[in-house]
C-alpha cells in the first residue's frame, strides 16, 4: 500500500534537510513525500524543488499564499494519492522503520489506524517518550482510546490513517493546535484502533519558531476552544456520563486557567459533580485539588487561582 507522508514547510531552512532525509531512508519504500511549500521567505522552496529532482517520490506543491500549518496540511490531504496517509512536521523527524514496522501492525489487525511512539525534547537523554502501549498485539476501540486520555496526546504526526478514514474531514484554518480540533474526529471513525511501542516521531522542541514555544492571549483560546469543543460533542454526539468525561472537564478548567492567565475571558459551564468523581484514578494530586475547590467554591474557584 503507498503511503503519503504530507510534510508542510514555512521557515524552517535549518531543519528540513533532517526531517525529509529521515522520511527518504525509510525501510518502506512504497511511500510519496509531499513538501507543502507554505510561501515560506526563506530558501525552503528551492530545498523542496531539489528534493524533486532527486527523487521520484517527492512532489512538490507550492502554495500561492501563505496559510499556515493547516492550510498546507490540507493542501496535502487533496494533493495525497496513497492509501495511507501520515503528517510529519518539517522541523522533526522519524527513525528509520517506523513506517515499515507501524504499517505491518495496521496491516496484521486490519484497522484503519495505528499509532506509534512520540519522543518530545532536543535530543538529549532526558527527552521524554509517549509509547501508546507495550507491545505490538494491542487494537482498541474508540471509547478506549478516549477513556485512557488519548486526547491529551492527539498528534496527528504519529498515525497511520487509511485514506478513507479522513473522509471531508480537514484541518481548521486560522486555529492554533489544530489536531485537537480534528484527530479525535478523525478517530471515532475507526471500528478498532491499532498501537505499537516499535519505531518513533521525533518532535524537535528546540526550534524557537515553532508554534507551541511562543504563547499568547489567541492560542490560550483556541486551545481552550478546541477543549471544550470536544467535551460537548462527546457529551452530545456520543451520549458519554460525567464519570467518563471529568478528566476531559478536568482539562478544560486547566484551559481556562491558562486563558485567565493570558488576559482572556471565556466561559466554561460549571459541572453537577459526583463527589467521587474527585477520587478518580489517575488524577494528579494538584488537579484533584482543583476539582474539590470547585466543587465547594464554582466559579469563584478560578478567582482563586487568579490571585
Amino acid at each position: 500500500m503507498k503511503l503519503s507522508v504530507i510534510i508542510p514547510v514555512y521557515r524552517v531552512e535549518a531543519y528540513l534537510d533532517k526531517c525529509v532525509h529521515s522520511v527518504l531512508s525509510q525501510s518502506y519504500s512504497n511511500l510519496e513525500v509531499i513538501l507543502v511549500d507554505d510561501c515560506s521567505p526563506d530558501r525552503c522552496g528551492e530545498i523542496c524543488d531539489s528534493y524533486f529532482r532527486k527523487d521520484n517520490r517527492v512532489r512538490v506543491v507550492h502554495r500561492p499564499k501563505n496559510g499556515g500549518l493547516s492550510a498546507a496540511r490540507n493542501s496535502g490531504i487533496e494533493a495525497a494519492t496513497g492509501e495511507l496517509l501520515t503528517f510529519v512536521d518539517s522541523d522533526d523527524s522519524i527513525t528509520a522503520d517506523t513506517y515499515s514496522e507501524a504499517i505491518a501492525v495496521l496491516l496484521a489487525h486490519k484497522t484503519a489506524c495505528v499509532e506509534f511512539p512520540v519522543r518530545k525534547g532536543n535530543g538529549s537523554p532526558d527527552d521524554l517518550r509517549y509509547v501508546p502501549f507495550t507491545g505490538s498485539n494491542r487494537t482498541e476501540t474508540f471509547h478506549d482510546w478516549f477513556a485512557r486520555q488519548g486526547y491529551v496526546r492527539s498528534y496527528s504526526c504519529n498515525k497511520i490513517y487509511t485514506r478513507s478514514l479522513w473522509g471531508d474531514t480537514r484541518f481548521p484554518e486560522g486555529k492554533f493546535f489544530e489536531d485537537l480540533y480534528t484527530v479525535p474526529y478523525v478517530l471515532e471513525r475507526a471500528d478498532r484502533i491499532a498501537t505499537t511501542d516499535k519505531g518513533e516521531y521525533f518532535y524537535f522542541d528546540a526550534n524557537p519558531n515553532a508554534i507551541t514555544n511562543t504563547p499568547s492571549p489567541r492560542k490560550a483560546n483556541d486551545l481552550f476552544e478546541a477543549t471544550t469543543k470536544l467535551l460537548f460533542h462527546m457529551e452530545q454526539t456520543r451520549g458519554m456520563t460525567a464519570n467518563d468525561l471529568y478528566p476531559l472537564y478536568m482539562e478544560a478548567v486547566d484551559r481556562k486557567i491558562d486563558c485567565i492567565n493570558a488576559g482572556v475571558n471565556v466561559t466554561l459551564p460549571a459541572p453537577t459533580f459526583r463527589w467521587r468523581c474527585i477520587f478518580t484514578p489517575g488524577q494528579t494530586g494538584k488537579r484533584q485539588l482543583k476539582a474539590l475547590l470547585l466543587k465547594l467554591l464554582g466559579n469563584q474557584m478560578y478567582h482563586l487561582f487568579k490571585k
